[in-house]
Parts: C-alpha cells; sequence; structure tokens
C-alpha cells in the first residue's frame, strides 16, 4: 500500500466473544482464545468440576444486531439442552412498550418450571430471572402471553449458541431457520452441591439410599467408577462398584 487509509490494526487478542479472555479492542485474532467451562468452583462440593474455569458467564446471542426482526406479538420461544443442573441468572431484553410481561422456564412438553414477573421499559433492559434450571433435553425459554411486544430476530441467528459448554441453545419454536427469541446476553451460574463429606454416622435409624452420583453431581449408577452414595439421614458414602 502506498496510502494510509486507518485501516491498519495495531492490536492482536482473542476476538471470540464466547471466550473467556475475549478482548473488545482486538482486530487480529492470535489465536490465544480459551474456551469457557462452566462449572463448580468449590472444591469441596461433590460436583466440583476441575475441568471448569469459570462458575458465571454469558452466551446465546449477544444482541439483536446478529440480523434483522421486530418487535413480536405472538408466543414463540428458544429451545435449549442443560447439561446439569444450574441458574439462569439474567437475560438482555428489548420492549417496544412499557408493560409487565412473565418470563417462563418450561420443559419439553410445554410445563412450567419457574417463572418470574417483571415490569419492563421501552428499550433494552437486563432483567433477573433466576431460573433454577434441571439437567434436561429440548428445554424452553419463553413468556406466558402473546402480547409481549418484545423484539426478535428473524434473521441471523447461527444455532447453536453454547453457554460454557453447560447450557445450548439449539433452536427456537419457529418453523423457519434464523428466527431467535426475545433472550440475548443470557448470564448462566454453576451450581455446587455443597454435601461434601465421607464419612458414615452410626445410629438406629433405618436409612435409605435418595440419589447415587459421579463426581459431577450427575446421577449414575455406571460401575467401576467412584460414585457418592446419598442417604436419606443426609450421610454420604464413597464407592466404587467394580465389574
Amino acid at each position: 500500500a502506498t496510502i494510509e487509509d486507518g485501516g491498519c490494526c495495531y492490536f492482536a487478542g482473542c476476538t471470540n466473544p464466547t471466550s473467556i479472555n475475549y478482548d473488545s479492542l482486538a482486530c487480529f485474532d492470535d489465536g490465544s482464545c480459551i474456551a469457557a467451562i462452566l462449572g463448580c468452583l468449590d472444591s469441596s462440593s461433590l460436583n466440583y468440576n476441575a475441568l471448569a474455569n469459570v462458575d458465571i458467564f454469558n452466551g446465546g446471542a449477544e444482541n439483536i444486531d446478529i440480523g434483522s426482526g421486530s418487535f413480536f406479538y405472538n408466543n414463540q420461544h428458544l429451545i435449549f439442552d442443560s447439561n446439569e443442573e444450574c441458574i439462569i441468572l439474567s437475560s438482555d431484553i428489548y420492549a417496544e412498550n412499557s408493560t409487565s410481561i412473565t418470563f417462563e422456564l418450561r420443559d419439553n412438553n410445554g410445563f412450567i418450571l419457574d417463572d418470574t414477573t417483571h415490569f419492563v421499559l421501552a428499550g433494552k433492559q437486563n432483567v433477573s430471572l433466576n431460573f433454577n434450571v434441571p439437567a434436561g433435553l429440548d428445554l424452553q425459554l419463553g413468556v406466558s402471553a402473546s402480547n409481549s411486544g418484545l423484539y426478535r430476530n428473524s434473521t441471523g441467528a447461527n444455532y447453536p449458541y453454547s453457554i460454557g459448554d453447560m447450557i445450548n441453545i439449539t433452536g427456537s419454536s419457529a418453523s423457519q431457520p434464523g428466527y431467535y427469541y426475545f433472550y440475548y446476553n443470557i448470564q448462566v451460574e454453576a451450581k455446587c452441591d455443597n454435601i461434601a463429606t465421607s464419612t458414615i454416622f452410626l445410629n438406629n435409624t433405618k436409612k435409605e439410599v435418595v440419589k447415587i452420583v459421579d463426581i459431577f453431581g450427575r446421577e449414575s449408577k455406571q460401575v467401576n467408577q467412584l460414585l457418592f452414595y446419598i442417604y436419606s439421614d443426609g450421610t454420604v458414602e464413597k464407592r466404587i462398584n467394580i465389574k
């Protein structure tokens, strides 16, 4: 080049916004990006994840600039998988008018698992959700009524959206690709199971096994691996069933 056009790049770094070391000032990706792995960071918890590097992370479509769209007055939702129990703390939403909206977490059959109602103002804002999310497939994020007037994209959605490898947004309820509904910049928190003792207290009370989990807190009955037997009296036993 013989003429300076102002297009020079001076800052190298991670340019992937889904990485934990994303640098918004970087204009050249130097290969340093570190993928976010959501998980329990408390080493005293049963579901401690030694591979995790964050316990709170944001994901999904970052904002409405992914494509074209409009404010929407009908009933649609996002569809996602959850690899383990976690909490959806909050989300950005864009409202056309000031109104009261009930936000819902549903199972794969549309049954409401958790909900919260907010009076929202016109424009962009962050709403607190605090949804307790179970492990499961094809869960739904939606709203309770068809008159919300929330913004949704009709083009530009690029599924799947992974949030720290814990939640995976796989699509929407729309019959066409490219649609993304209501919930932007979703913040997710890992949960820690704080039952962390292998001591067995002997007493005369009959106890029963209520749950068997692996080191990640997932229910399991696999052989040849460390398992935690959780009893009705609150005690926990470590076992390895060898076959």
